[in-house]
Parts: structure tokens; sequence; C-alpha cells
């Protein structure tokens, strides 16, 4: 196996992808956790639409700050670190909850805990570009399908602490607190051995502040961030649509509900792989968009028989992230694992204030809109998806042209080269003597 030219033993190989997919793993069971969790919270502190949808922002704050400070580790600090720090602070806030008794309170344990996500987001991406050089699409979609399992884990584990501990929302995150403990612990005994050299590569000059002079990094964190809050408008909307417009229950009818979605979110990771590869990056992730705006505008008009409909559109937006981490790959090649974890820390900052608008919607124009503006972001998406593409051909034909250059400058030096010492290899023909006669 190779990471990058540097050959590694087999088994640190793996040790490096069985890290990367159980932290994908935890990340899924903590984070989409708050399908029910958060709706536990707003429930039981009685909070309007306009503080969850602060609430929501300010987790995204805590997420973009974590980018942020991952992004500029990554160049000084060795990767296993920061995936250990992001344990931690997704562990601690889960016991603290035992002590938070206001809606403020909890949101401070949230906002801790929401850091991880934001390591674990950068620390796992930036390893996986250096990881997975072959079948990209196969090996991303694998590890999210890791991703896709704690999403149903913990929608489970929630519903489970609920029905046995029966203490509101600080029985899931006791609950939730123990199993990250259960996973760190297995993590800290798998083999992490990342090739120094490859921790930051002497070829490449690329920094973060580098990075962020670049417009097309700006252009692909825009672009990741309308597509990627398509995926957000579901998870953090779609459980509160059902209960204050479909009528249905938050302790049965919710965690049912996101089981089947990440069901259906899981299984589309786990068989989607050999299909992005052979369709191609963008191509696929147009079908996505088209195939969730459909579903979910046919979802809005059939009632409460939309709830099928919202699971199924799970398939199609499941597929987004990693597919746009491929083509973070093969756009910026050796540079990727910078470049896509500055792309990931300008994306948080561009949703940062969606939950908000989206719970200022919710307030004030219906409980339907925040999630219905999904819709808007497929299309909005798909539109700068196109100029994605089009930069990444621009890039790649300025790339060739130089490429063609270099290799005529060498096709010229090689001649210059052979010319000379064919000069020197040539015989010397002496000179006839030259008789005077007298």
């Amino acid at each position: 196996m190779t990471i990058n030219t540097v050959t590694v033993p087999r088994k640190d190989y793996w040790g490096l992808v069985s890290s990367i997919y159980i932290t994908m793993l935890s990340m899924g069971i903590l984070e989409n956790s708050k399908s029910v969790g958060f709706a536990v919270i707003k429930t039981h502190f009685n909070a309007s639409y306009e503080s969850y949808g602060v609430f929501t922002t300010c987790l995204n704050f805590s997420y973009i700050m974590a980018l942020i400070v991952a992004s500029f580790c990554l160049e000084v600090i060795h990767y296993k670190w920061i995936y250990s720090i992001g344990y931690i602070v997704a562990i601690v806030p889960c016991f603290m909850t035992q002590f938070a008794y206001s809606f403020f309170g909890t949101g401070v344990c949230m906002f801790i805990a929401w850091m991880s996500v934001g390591l674990f987001s950068i620390v796992g991406n930036a390893t996986a570009t250096k990881v997975f050089h072959e079948h990209r699409g196969t090996m991303m979609s694998l590890m999210h399908f890791c991703y896709g399992i704690g999403a149903m884990i913990g929608p489970n584990i929630s519903r489970l602490a609920l029905k046995y501990l029966k203490n509101s929302f600080y029985s899931i995150y006791l609950c939730l607190g123990t199993s990250l403990i259960i996973l760190f612990i297995i993590f800290e005994f798998i083999p992490f051995h990342l090739p120094v050299s490859e921790s930051k590569s002497s070829s490449s000059q690329m920094t973060v502040w580098k990075a962020l002079c670049i417009p097309s990094v700006w252009l692909c964190a825009i672009t990741m961030g309308m597509i990627q809050t398509v995926e957000n408008s579901c998870a953090n909307w779609a459980s509160l649509y059902l209960v204050d417009v479909l009528d249905y229950n938050v302790d049965v009818d919710v965690p049912n509900y996101t089981t089947a979605v990440y069901a259906i979110f899981t299984i589309s990771r786990l068989i989607s792989g050999p299909m992005i590869d052979k369709v191609g990056y963008y191509c696929y992730i147009y079908i996505c968009l088209a195939a969730c705006f459909v579903i979910l505008g046919v979802g809005f008009l059939m009632g409460r028989y939309g709830i099928y409909m919202f699971e199924l559109a799970g398939f199609f937006y499941s597929a987004t992230w990693p597919v746009f981490i491929c083509v973070l790959m093969d756009y910026y090649k050796e540079d990727a694992a910078l470049l896509s974890s500055v792309v990931i820390m300008i994306e948080g900052i561009v949703i940062l204030p969606l939950g908000s608008i989206q719970g200022w919607m919710n307030e004030n124009f219906g409980p339907t809109w925040a999630l219905r503006s999904s819709l808007f972001f497929c299309v909005i998406g798909a539109i700068l998806l196109r100029c994605v593409y089009c930069s990444h051909k621009r890039k790649e034909r300025i790339e060739l042209k130089k490429q063609e250059i270099v290799d005529m400058k060498d096709i010229e030096m090689h001649e210059k080269k052979s010319e000379k010492n064919n000069d020197s290899e040539r015989p010397v023909i002496p000179s006839s003597p030259v008789i005077i006669k007298n």
C-alpha cells in the first residue's frame, strides 16, 4: 500500500483507515442524536423557534471555531492528537449536561460538544486525502457509510435512553457520553502511523494564508455550503416539521423517522461508491440535487404521507458531501489535504447565519418554511457547481499548457545536449602537412 509516494506496511495503512472510519462512526452518533435530543431540549424548556434558530447558529459558530483551529493545527500537530482532542471535547460536555438546568446552560454544553464535529471533519477529511488515492469514490463512500451507521445508532441510543431512563435529555447525553468513551478507548488502541514526510509535504509551499487568497477555494466553499444546507435543513428542521406541521409524536415517530432516514442514508453510501467512480463526481452531484428537489417538492404536497418522501431524499443528499470532497481531491491534487480543510472552514462560515435565518422564517411565516427552503438551496447549489466545473476545467487546461511548455523545453534541451555530444564525439581529421618548396 502507498500513501502518496511513501510506501507503508499494509498494517499501518489499515490502521489509518480504521482510525478514520471509527471516528466517522463516533461523529455520526454525536451529531445525529440531535434529531431526537434537540427536539426534546426545545420541548423540555419550551424554547421559541427564534431561540432554537439562535441555538443552531451558535452550534454552527462552534463548529467554525473548531474548523479554523484544526486547519492551522494540521500544519504543526500530529493528526492523532487532533483526533484525541476531538473525542475529549465530545465526551466531557455530554456529562456536563447532567448539571444544566436551563436552555442556556444546555446550549453551552452543546456548544462545546459541537467543536468535536469540526475537529473530526477537518482531520478526518485531511487524513482521507492522504490515504485514499485509488477508488476514491468507493473509499469516501465507505468512510461516510460509517458516519451513516453512527447516524442510525445515535437516535436509537436517544430513544432507548428516553424509554428506560426516563429523564428527558439528561438520560440521552448520559448514554451518548458513555458510548463515546468506549469508542475513544478502541481508537487509542488502533495503530496510527502517518509518515512524517507526509504530515507536511516538503514539495508543497501551500499554507492556510495562501489558500485564503485563492479565488477557487472561496468558490468551492460557497458551493459546498449551499449543497450542504440541503442536508442540514433536513437534519435540523425535519423533526420539528413532523411534530409541528404534520402532528407526529416526538418520542416515537421522530426516532422512527430518523432511523429510517439514516438507514437509507447509510445504504446509499454503501452502494453508491462504484456508481460515483463510474459516472463521475460532478454528474453524480447533479443527479443528487435534482432528485432532492423533486422528491422533497412532492413530499411537501403529500401532507402526512410526505414523511416517506423525506426519508427517501436521504438516499440522495447523503452522497453530496463525500463526492464533493472527491472533487476537491481531484481539483487540488497534492495540496488537497490543506486546501480541502480551508474549503470546509470557509463553508462553515458561509452557512453560519442560515440557522438563524431559517428560524426567523419559521417564526414569522409559519413552521413550514425552514424545511421548504431546501428547494432553493438545491437550485443555487446546482448553479454554483457548474461554476466550479468550469473553473476546474480551466485550471486543467492551464496546467496542460504549462506541462506542454515544460515538455518542449525538455525536448529542446535534450536536442541541444545531443548535438553537443555529437560534436564532441566527431573524429578530428588531422590536416595534411604543408610542404614548403625552396
